[in-house]
């Protein structure tokens, strides 16, 4: 069958210099360019679907529209690797969410826990690495955390698994050293991804442990009031303040009882109420 020249010219017009170069080498590698000779694909489309036609995979799943040419080549990648892209080949997906959902399947994780659009790439990025150590991320994989915050809290559980498995290997050793309360309370820090660290010390009694544990789930400095010296009423002003953003230091004395720690703060708080 002849081709009229009008009808080669008027092809060779609807395609840019870049489209007919991947049509070119389609011709030239011998596969159907029926498949992407369409002007609606631009040229690096037309790239994607040609090498996709080259290694012999389904074009039918992402010669679409819809993808741009780097999710186009996610969902190639993840073809030519037998991974079962259904899972992330979706245009409600960015490139990088896509990419870290393929991370997760080829390394064998649970991608139902953060394949979803209400994470941004970096949320999966932190879910994903948490799966992969074997962790429970439950604790953070509520999308109010950005990536930043669910990243110091995947790394303090991390910490926190080898400090689970010392103290496993040390029960025998820690019942002699802490009461029910005092490991329940150690047990709590480790549940919620706290450096237990800071208070596992039997020198603390259980409320006072308490007192620690939730200055560090509230993100405080608590060092200010991990002290001995401090019943556990008194860290609790401590604490409080601390989380109010008062000056601490000014009623941090062990000398002052709660009540009058609680007095102070107060004050410093309201300090337009001082005195009545």
């Amino acid at each position: 069958m002849s081709i009229k020249l009008s009808d080669l010219i008027n092809f060779i017009k609807t395609y840019d210099e870049n489209q007919m170069k991947e049509i070119r080498l389609g011709i030239e590698k011998g596969i159907d360019i029926a498949v992407y000779a369409d002007p609606k694909y631009d040229y690096l489309q037309m790239r994607e679907i040609r090498i996709g036609l080259q290694s012999g995979v389904d074009l039918s799943i992402y010669a679409n529209l819809g993808f741009d040419n780097k999710q186009m080549r996610i969902i190639c990648i993840g073809l030519v690797n037998g991974i079962d892209v259904s899972k992330f080949a979706d245009p409600k997906y960015t490139v990088d969410q896509m990419r870290q959902i393929f991370k997760g399947l080829r390394n064998g994780v649970d991608v139902s826990i953060y394949a979803d659009p209400k994470y941004d790439s970096g949320q999966m990025e932190e879910i994903r690495k948490g799966l992969e150590s074997g962790m429970s991320v439950s604790i953070y994989t509520d999308p109010k955390y950005n990536c930043y915050q669910m990243k110091q809290m995947r790394e303090n559980l991390e910490t926190n698994k080898h400090d689970f498995d010392a103290l496993v290997k040390r029960l025998s050793a820690l019942l002699e050293e802490y009461d029910m309360s005092q490991i329940d309370q150690l047990l709590v820090g480790l549940k919620n991804g706290v450096y237990i660290s800071k208070y596992a010390d039997p020198k603390y009694d259980w409320q006072q442990m308490r007192e620690i544990r939730a200055g560090l789930e509230d993100g405080l400095d608590v060092s200010k009031y991990a002290d001995t010296k401090y019943n556990y009423q008194q860290m609790n002003q401590i604490h409080i303040g601390l989380k109010e953003g008062v000056d601490v230091s000014v009623y941090s004395n062990p000398e002052y009882n709660w009540e009058m720690m609680c007095e102070i703060r107060k004050s410093l708080t309201h300090p337009d109420k001082k005195g009545e």
